[in-house]
């Protein structure tokens, strides 16, 4: 339950993250970011 929970509060604040950084950065700092962030993805253990 809890997890779940946990799950949905990292996707939702992931989703505003990348909606300000988008915002924030350039085009070449943005490309160089999303690959950042699914490295991350695939490095972070799944809930």
């Amino acid at each position: 339950m809890i997890f779940q929970r946990v799950k949905l509060f990292y996707l939702y604040t992931k989703k505003r993250l990348r909606v300000l950084l988008t915002q924030a950065f350039p085009r070449k700092s943005l490309y160089q970011l999303t690959r950042l962030m699914q490295h991350l993805k695939s490095a972070t253990p799944p809930y």
